[in-house]
């Protein structure tokens, strides 16, 4: 069956294609906008294309066209590979993926990362993609503060709820820097740079569970031990340890005393 082309006479679709190329040029990248205001024609024209192609009515030269000017068919799909690896170079310079509300260094990927919790909540994100990022260490659940300087406590306070983590957050100044803090004294001197040099900014952190813990380390290959923290004060030396080295807390479960 011979494929349609649409209404798209030749010397139209060319002129579309070269508005592409030229937008290409200017921002280095296809992905036009659907609301692209200074030629909504193009970001119409462009979401055209990929229905056609998915429909099978655009014909295999102008999808090599499209190919050679490095077109993006699937929009989605691309901007969630590209948050991936930015999530994962964070986590290569920081430890962990808890990625800063308001982190100006890369807005994009703070907001991106908020967005995932709230579908995986809703139920909005499909279980491969949950799977993806749990592998990562991906933190599902983590504090938001109402401001820049609320602290998580006074935040289930105000809500009467109780999530199983106490105020405490152990922050991560830079990869291999933590700096414990109650929630309560005034912020240590590290943190207080880091905001200085982040347009205020909190540091990223990993909360801390609430009440007395028993900590489980070891591996497949190194037997279990079991590290008890009273729930407040310095984590111990060994939970550190596991800190530094991973990234995240160990395995943890309430403790009776």
């Amino acid at each position: 069956m011979a494929r349609r082309e649409g209404r798209n006479k030749p010397d139209s679709w060319a002129k579309m294609l070269a508005a592409l190329a030229a937008f290409c040029k200017k921002h280095g990248h296809c992905k036009v906008p659907a609301n692209y205001k200074p030629c909504p024609a193009l970001g119409r024209w462009a979401a055209a294309q990929r229905y056609k192609r998915k429909i099978g009515e655009l014909s295999p030269e102008r999808v090599k066209a499209l190919d050679r000017l490095g077109f993006v068919w699937a929009p989605a799909e691309e901007t969630w590979t590209r948050m991936i690896e930015d999530l994962k170079a964070f986590k290569s310079k920081f430890g962990h993926t808890n990625v800063p509300e308001h982190w100006a260094e890369n807005p994009t990927l703070a907001n991106w990362v908020q967005s995932q919790r709230y579908k995986r909540k809703k139920g909005k994100l499909s279980e491969e993609r949950v799977r993806e990022l749990t592998r990562l260490g991906f933190m599902w659940s983590v504090y938001r503060n109402a401001d820049e300087t609320s602290l998580p406590s006074e935040k289930r306070q105000d809500s009467g709820q109780d999530d199983g983590f106490s105020g405490e957050r152990l922050y991560v100044i830079r990869h291999g820097v933590y700096v414990q803090h109650d929630g309560k004294s005034p912020l240590p001197k590290q943190i207080e740079q880091f905001q200085s040099a982040h347009r205020g900014d909190l540091p990223p952190f990993i909360p801390l569970p609430k009440g007395p813990t028993v900590f489980c380390l070891g591996d497949a290959f190194v037997k279990e031990k079991k590290v008890k923290w009273r729930g407040k004060g310095p984590l111990p030396s060994e939970v550190m340890d596991y800190v530094q080295r991973n990234g995240n807390l160990p395995k943890y479960e309430p403790s009776a005393t």
